[in-house]
């Protein structure tokens, strides 16, 4: 009897390493699936942490774009008063009202002129009447 119980117990505790080793196989795919997991949550966290950002970033470009808008708009309104391109389209009533009704000389007087040179030699950005753009290098 001794030798069966021995035997008995000898197959108990063979099947319980089976188990132990079948639990092992279990245990390590759960443990990298696990750590998978944690990874996917990790990037998540991150897109969303970049989408707020980008969310921020459009919503104060669309503040800026709209400012602009606005100051473009007030800044045509006062272009506009003046007659630049000889059309007559737009007039400013302070010169007119100056002249008597008369368009000023195209020509700016000498002392005028001395002045407006001065500005374009020390403005570096006066592409549009020298035709060059851009700053200039002394």
């Amino acid at each position: 009897m001794v030798g069966k119980t021995e035997e008995a117990l000898s197959r108990i505790v063979a099947q319980i390493g089976e188990i132990h080793s079948i639990v092992h196989d279990i245990a390590n795919p759960a443990q990298e699936q696990a750590s998978g997991l944690e990874a996917v949550n990790t990037a998540v966290t991150q897109m969303d942490q970049f989408t707020q950002q980008n969310a921020a970033v459009v919503e104060e470009s669309t503040a800026a774009a709209r400012n602009l808008a606005g100051e473009m708009q007030q800044l045509t309104t006062l272009v506009a008063q003046f007659d630049v391109d000889g059309g007559g389209r737009g007039r400013c009533p302070s010169i007119l009202d100056r002249t008597n009704g008369q368009k000023p000389h195209s020509e700016p007087p000498s002392k005028l002129k001395g002045m407006a040179k001065e500005f374009e030699e020390a403005n570096p950005y006066q592409g549009q009447r020298s035709g060059r753009s851009g700053p200039q290098t002394s």
